[in-house]
C-alpha cells in the first residue's frame, strides 16, 4: 500500500475530527487504485439494518459499516478495494483501531482485498 494514501487518510480524519466531546473518533476509507472512494465515522446515535444483521451493540453505526453503506459501487466491488481503519484520540495521535468482532464478521462477508489500522504507535498493520 502506498504510504501517500495512508498519510492522506490521516490528514482528512485529523480535518474532519469533531472536537466537541469527543475523546476519541474512528474513521474508515475504502481505497480504489489509491483513491478514496467511501469513508466512514462512527454513530452512536443511529443504527442500521446491516448493524442489526452483524450484532452491533444496540444496532449502531461503525465506522467500517458507515464506509461500505457509502460504497459508490455494488458491493462485489469491494473485492478489489483495499479498507484503512484510523482512530484518533483528541491530540490527533492515532490509536489502536483494529476492528472489533461485528466489524470482521460484516468484513469477512464483503471482503475487502486488504485491511489496515492504526496502531499505537502511529503505524498501520495489516489485519
Amino acid at each position: 500500500m502506498n504510504s501517500r494514501i495512508f498519510d492522506k487518510c490521516l490528514a482528512y480524519s485529523i480535518e474532519k475530527f469533531d472536537l466537541e466531546g469527543a475523546a476519541q473518533q474512528h474513521f474508515s476509507f475504502i481505497i480504489k487504485k489509491n483513491t478514496i472512494v467511501s469513508y466512514g465515522i462512527n454513530f452512536r446515535d443511529k443504527t442500521n439494518p446491516l448493524a442489526i444483521k452483524y450484532g452491533y451493540y444496540e444496532g449502531y453505526i461503525h465506522s467500517e459499516l458507515h464506509s461500505i453503506i457509502r460504497f459508490p459501487y455494488r458491493p462485489a466491488k469491494l473485492k478489489d478495494c483495499v479498507l484503512i481503519n484510523i482512530r484518533l484520540n483528541r491530540k490527533f495521535v492515532p490509536l489502536l483501531a483494529a476492528p472489533c468482532d461485528f466489524c470482521k464478521k460484516l468484513l469477512a462477508a464483503f471482503q475487502p482485498k486488504e485491511i489496515y489500522y492504526s496502531n499505537n504507535k502511529g503505524y498501520f498493520d495489516l489485519l
